[in-house]
């Protein structure tokens, strides 16, 4: 630092060490003045004590005795926050923290201190993760496709493309992925909190000593040569399903099971690997090698199911098996005790919504009549009709809501059929009964 004078005037001139110097000092008394502000603010919220009695009060105007009381504020929105929540609070010569924690214990709102204000938000919501991997086989390290992989406990789940990589949804980083193919181990893996999770999977020897129903009789999995896809019939037992086909949904790979519609009494639709003609075509099924609709089989009483997939099913079949074949074997008795089995389901259904119609008789004749010029060019409904559907639209209490017509019962009216037809609730019951067992000479199974 040098002084120079120059015409009565003094000039520092100041050299950069000395600049530096100055700076770390206004930084260092910067720093200094927001700690005791932070300290002081933090020792404010540590001995400020309220003291509330309030009996369902709303949040709001719990803030407002808690202001009252102290010099905190509160900070919210609106339309993140439910103030109109009421609560009960008795607080005798508590913290602020103290009176908070009890009022949002159990909900979704959080809290934070500000010096002395108080910010009131929403608590965020836990976010999935994704999760990535190659699943490949043990003993040739090629990747293995179509392996169906699950977030245990929960129905989420993919498979494996043809590059064997997946990519799923977990919701949190100690979930356990569930790693399952036909005649491979099954493995549970938890992700602890990776992002990517590859796999080996190793065969399964005694899957391949299970003896699996084919064309001309059985074979074990590990002699066959085919595509063949099988189910066991436990795997039906525990599902509450209507039919043998909503059950196969998701058990055999390469089966395709569609539901049409919602009605339990409608079958549904079996598709092998995709595969039809430009005319459809659908899979052969036989239940102990008869051609039956296997959705009028009790799925209690079904012992395995084999999918023959590939086209070595037309050797044994012919043409009927072009778009592969479904073999159902039913349980049968066995020599030892009498076994007998009951099981029963019991459900409740709710229709989930009724038809917007047309409550209208009149709008709903001339409707009917319109259309009918436009397709038919002729009315559906007479002039009579068209009267006296009208005379009930207009005066529904007087006018008469039925009428002959050269001996025809005619109805004019509405009858809101939907309500009185739906109830509410429909209950629905299944009882199943089977007995087996037996002797040498003579065994049954009912």
């Amino acid at each position: 630092m040098k002084n120079i004078s120059r015409k009565g005037v003094l000039f520092i001139e100041f050299n950069r060490n000395t600049l530096k110097i100055l700076m770390i000092m206004k930084l260092t008394t910067f720093f200094l003045l927001i700690s005791i502000i932070s300290i002081a603010a933090e020792g404010y919220s540590q001995s400020a004590r309220l003291n509330l009695s309030l009996h369902n009060a709303s949040i709001q105007e719990l803030f407002h005795e808690i202001e009252n009381q102290s010099e905190f504020n509160f900070f919210y929105k609106d339309d993140q926050i439910d103030v109109n929540r009421t609560v009960n609070i008795e607080a005798d010569n508590s913290l602020v923290g103290e009176v908070l924690n009890q009022v949002f214990a159990d909900s979704d709102v959080s809290y934070t201190v500000v010096e002395k204000v108080i910010v009131i938000t929403p608590k965020k919501q836990a976010q999935n993760i994704q999760v990535t991997g190659t699943v490949s086989f043990a003993s040739t390290g090629e990747t293995l496709p179509g392996v169906t992989v699950l977030v245990k406990g929960t129905e989420t789940g993919t498979i494996t493309g043809m590059d064997g990589k997946y990519s799923i949804e977990v919701p949190d980083v100690n979930a356990v992925l569930v790693f399952s193919y036909v005649g491979y181990i099954t493995q549970e893996i938890g992700i602890n909190g990776r992002s990517v999770v590859d796999v080996i999977l190793e065969e399964s020897y005694e899957a391949l000593d299970e003896v699996v129903i084919v064309g001309y009789g059985t074979q074990k999995k590990v002699n066959l040569t085919g595509a063949v896809g099988v189910a066991k019939g436990e795997v039906l037992e525990n599902r509450s399903i209507a039919n043998v086909g909503e059950g196969l949904q998701g058990i055999i790979p390469n089966l395709n099971v569609t539901v049409r519609n919602g009605d339990p009494a409608q079958a549904v639709d079996f598709n092998i690997r995709g595969y039809e003609s430009i005319n459809g075509g659908y899979p052969l099924v036989l239940v102990d090698g008869v051609p039956m609709d296997m959705n009028k089989l009790n799925p209690n009483d079904i012992e395995s199911i084999s999918v023959l997939k590939d086209a070595s099913a037309a050797a044994i079949y012919g043409a009927r098996a072009a778009f592969g074949v479904i073999l159902v074997e039913t349980k049968k008795g066995t020599v030892g005790k009498v076994n007998v089995n009951l099981s029963s389901q019991w459900s409740m259904a709710k229709p989930i919504f009724n038809m917007d119609v047309v409550t209208d008789p009149y709008e709903f004749v001339l409707a009917r009549n319109q259309a009918s010029q436009r397709t038919l060019s002729s009315d559906e409904f007479d002039a009579d009709m068209i009267a006296g559907t009208k005379a009930w639209s207009e005066n529904p209490e007087t006018a008469p809501e039925w009428g002959v017509l050269n001996g025809e019962l005619r109805f004019y009216g509405y009858n809101d059929y939907q309500n009185q037809i739906m109830t509410d609730w429909a209950p629905t019951q299944q009882h199943d009964l089977s007995i087996s067992g037996g002797n040498v000479g003579v065994i049954i199974v009912t």
